[in-house]
């Protein structure tokens, strides 16, 4: 029962910030962290977990359906070369800085290459 009203509580939570900042232009991720937190601060619901399955399963294909039928395709157009930058090199960077941490702790190399990958 506690997992049905939890359920319950996110879902509302998740339909009020996704509607809120298309509403008001604001970033609905920003909102659903903002809700998140406080959430997370009311003593019912501060010691509830939630499995990150359930999530994955109910919660996050709403947010991107409703982010899919906001999106403007000429935003993405014209901001592919950065899109694309951030894709590649952010990525190739990432790699590399969690593989030389990982050497610096004193893993394998090609482990740590794995890692980082």
């Amino acid at each position: 029962m506690q997992v049905l009203v939890l359920i319950v509580v996110v879902g509302v939570t998740v339909l009020v910030g996704t509607t809120l900042g298309g509403r008001y232009r604001v970033a609905p991720p920003v909102l659903l962290i903002g809700f998140g937190v406080l959430l997370g601060l009311v003593p019912p619901l501060s010691e509830v977990t939630l499995e990150p399955d359930l999530v994955l399963l109910i919660f996050l294909p709403a947010i991107l359906y409703r982010e899919s039928l906001t999106i403007s395709l000429r935003e993405i157009r014209a901001n592919l070369p950065v899109i694309g930058l951030l894709a590649v090199v952010l990525v190739v960077l990432t790699m590399v800085t969690v593989s030389l941490t990982a050497q610096a702790f004193g893993v394998h190399p090609a482990a740590a290459w794995v890692l980082g990958a």
